[in-house]
């Protein structure tokens, strides 16, 4: 589901979310159309199918670490990590699930679309920063890893668009999505192939060895020059002979 969205105008104030050092239940700052309670969001002002209400988690994340939520089935909600200057709400969140009422996700960049799937009620999903890479889980399973770099301290950001929406469950926390081993780095690039050696016109190689394939005429090569310690050697040599 491919569609683009276009943000209402909101204007807010930025604060700074201190660092979690443990999981918790996402506390929010900067709600906007919604009523928030710890680990909960629920759309109940604002346009229907305007991205003009949502929150921020009152803290972020430094270096690696998680957030987690279930989706309400049947509304369109845009969630997951951001840049903590960043403002909610707004549909560009920079590592988001996207979650649409026919049961669809989708994994989106900066509001750039990068791969879906489907979810059910119950499901949850989570955005990780795992050994410096941010990675996109289903109930724990890796469904998307990024190829793009996440900020240094990230926080959660939730953006609610159909009327009543509502996301819960929520919860922030530092190092590993519990339950999970951190996805493996993908494997180096292979090597550059060797680049083939040019023989002149006529010239075969197999191993070491040169070899002429052609009748044209060549050249002999010069003998080469005979040192006076070489000749007195084979003077030598015949005498004692």
């Amino acid at each position: 589901m491919k569609i683009s969205l276009s943000l209402c105008g909101v204007a807010l104030a930025l604060s700074v979310a201190t660092s979690v050092s443990a999981q918790s239940l996402a506390t929010w700052t900067q709600p906007v159309n919604v009523a928030a309670t710890d680990g909960a969001l629920t759309k109940t002002g604002g346009c229907d199918g305007c991205p003009d209400a949502g929150a921020r988690a009152a803290v972020s994340i430094t270096g690696d670490g998680y957030v987690e939520y279930a989706p309400s089935s049947g509304y369109l909600v845009s969630a997951g990590l951001s840049a903590s200057a960043t403002a909610a709400p707004s549909t560009a969140i920079d590592f988001a699930f996207n979650t649409w009422p026919s049961g669809a996700w989708e994994v989106r960049e900066e509001g750039v679309y990068r791969r879906e799937g489907s979810y059910v009620a119950g499901d949850r999903l989570s955005v990780c920063v795992e050994l410096g890479r941010v990675v996109f889980r289903k109930n724990g399973a890796v469904v998307y890893t990024s190829a793009a770099a996440p900020a240094a301290t990230m926080t959660f950001s939730a953006t609610l668009l159909t009327a009543g929406a509502s996301l819960t469950n929520a919860v922030i926390g530092a190092g590993p999505l519990p339950g999970t081993t951190a996805a493996p780095p993908p494997p180096p690039p292979p090597p550059p192939p060797v680049p083939a050696t040019v023989w002149p016109t006529g010239m075969v190689s197999s191993g070491p060895y040169r070899a002429i394939v052609e009748r044209l005429v060549h050249a002999k090569p010069a003998l080469p020059a005979l040192g006076a310690n070489v000749f007195l050697s084979l003077l030598m040599v015949l005498v004692i002979r």
